[in-house]
């Protein structure tokens, strides 16, 4: 049994690899999004900042712009300080969920009789699921 050992140490180390890069790249993904709402909103405050003071044409016009670019800036300011805090937690998140990986095989390796059990009990539930759902069409 010493092969089905190191298939499933390869297995796990596998699957936790795939997932932390699946964290790190829902991070990415997640920053570069926040990025964009950070450049969108500060664009979008910066079009109002100039609207109001050419509607106005007077000093509580350029008092208002100035209010509102400072906002606008303050707003890209915070969303990068969001994306920053969630790429320190998705890999940290990633991290964890790699243990929590390694952590599963391990009790499966031990034992494997109630993994097998509980795969034999979601295989009939989807079977008894899908002739369900099968029988109404």
């Amino acid at each position: 049994m010493a092969w089905l050992d190191r298939i499933n140490e390869r297995e796990t180390r596998r699957l936790a690899k795939d997932l932390q890069h699946t964290a790190l790249q829902t991070r990415d993904m997640a920053q570069e999004h926040l990025g964009q709402f950070a450049h969108q909103a500060s664009a979008v405050a910066r079009r109002t900042a100039h609207d109001v003071a050419d509607y106005g044409k007077h000093h509580g016009a350029e008092l208002a712009r100035d209010t509102l670019e400072h906002y606008a800036h303050r707003a890209g300011d915070l969303s990068h300080q969001v994306v920053d805090y969630g790429r320190h937690e998705a890999a940290i998140l990633a991290r964890e969920a790699s243990r929590q990986a390694a952590r599963v095989a391990r009790a499966a390796k031990a034992d494997p009789v109630p993994m097998i059990v509980g795969a034999i009990g979601i295989a009939i539930f989807a079977s008894l699921l899908l002739n369900r759902s099968a029988r109404r069409d």
